[in-house]
């Protein structure tokens, strides 16, 4: 069997061992052409910005049970990180433990096993081989710096709070061969997953067109042909067999961190029709589902408010001097951490006298024009 054989030659690979011992539903596995350099990838940190249903949930699966069974790092220690403990459980049950419920070879990695248990029942803690795998939410700060690891895997990035990167970025420390797989649908531009494949590499699946021989990766808007329901050419016009291998190449090859986008129009998996049905749904928010969820991309509504490139470009040298005396302002950005910057009034002519303003609900002919205040019985009236 040619995928034995190359496990036999190349006993690190974790795409040959997910061939090998990994099946789905009692089928073998499916080889993705896309996936298997990401799979392979044994770069410190990599990032993935990714549609939903694209096959790499069960590469980030496979790649934890190979790690753990092949001792990673001399130990084959794992932390899988989703956003919520309760996340967490449902897919330990519904991935992991069905991941190794369909495999003999797992079963028998299983530690420990006794005759009496031959199933995955704890829904934290995997044993396969000598290595552990820790499954965590994210919400539990105290629960993920707990554990020293060699393969920490970030699922579903962007529903994670601020800092999870850094702490778990620590848990690898002490690894010979730390590796940090980060992989998410995106949600807002140049903030979570797309911030971090921005600085990444932009490493995008190119495919050959068998008619015209043009090498190009997929975009909607150039290689989806709406009215044929068809993946085409952009050039040509041909029809695309997305089934045939291309290449990754990076658009920003001078960037240290490995970035990969990967959308659903790569997935063997992909109905086209729905697809165009939901891109052509009403409102703002499907757009944006589309976009995120179908096409791995981030949306930016018309109008829809400032980029942090917007906002850096407003950068300068402020004086942080004593305001004491002196005029300055004070704006706050609400949300889930108030962001609060104070500021110098420019260096603009100054208000030299002050105005009362009255309360609006006091008519102003009430008011008196030598105290600026309304009568008493009129105050009392109004409420004031």
């Amino acid at each position: 069997m040619f995928w034995m054989e190359l496990l036999r030659r190349n006993p690190d690979d974790p795409h040959a061992w997910a061939m090998v011992h990994r099946s789905l539903a009692g089928r073998p596995f499916v080889d993705l052409y896309p996936l298997r350099e990401i799979a392979r990838h044994d770069a410190p940190l990599v990032v993935v910005q990714k549609s939903a249903q694209v096959g790499l949930t069960e590469l980030m699966v496979s790649k934890a049970l190979w790690a753990a069974d092949t001792a990673l790092g001399g130990r084959g220690n794992v932390l899988y990180v989703m956003p919520t403990q309760n996340q967490m459980e449902d897919f330990a049950q519904a991935r992991f433990d069905t991941a190794i419920q369909n495999s003999a070879y797992l079963r028998s990695r299983l530690q420990p096993e006794p005759p009496s248990r031959k199933r995955a029942d704890s829904r934290r803690l995997k044993r396969i081989g000598p290595g552990y795998i820790y499954l965590r939410g994210a919400e539990s700060r105290r629960q993920i710096a707990s554990v020293d690891v060699d393969l920490v895997l970030l699922d579903e990035f962007d529903q994670m709070a601020d800092g999870v990167q850094a702490l778990a970025e620590k848990r690898l420390a002490s690894s010979s061969q730390g590796q940090l797989l980060i992989a998410s649908t995106p949600r807002l531009p140049e903030a979570g997953i797309n911030a971090l494949y921005l600085q990444s590499d932009q490493r995008l699946y190119h495919l050959t067109c068998t008619a015209c021989g043009l090498e190009q990766p997929l975009r909607w808007e150039q290689n989806v042909d709406i009215e044929r329901a068809l993946i085409v050419c952009r050039k040509c016009r041909d029809p695309i067999d997305t089934s045939k291998p291309g290449r990754w190449i990076p658009q920003a090859p001078g960037n240290l961190v490995h970035g990969y986008h990967l959308g659903r129009l790569y997935s063997p998996w992909v109905k086209l029709p729905q697809m165009i049905e939901a891109s052509e749904a009403p409102g703002l928010h499907a757009i944006r589902e589309f976009y995120n969820s179908d096409l791995g991309e981030v949306f930016a509504e018309p109008g829809g408010g400032l980029s942090f490139d917007d906002l850096d470009r407003c950068r300068g040298d402020y004086a942080e001097d004593e305001y004491r005396g002196e005029a300055c302002v004070m704006g706050v950005d609400p949300g889930r951490v108030l962001h609060v910057v104070i500021r110098e009034c420019p260096p603009e002519p100054r208000v030299s006298q002050s105005f009362y303003v009255p309360p609006p609900s006091i008519p102003q002919h009430y008011i008196d024009t030598d105290t600026h205040e309304p009568p008493p019985g009129i105050a009392q009236q109004y409420g004031i």
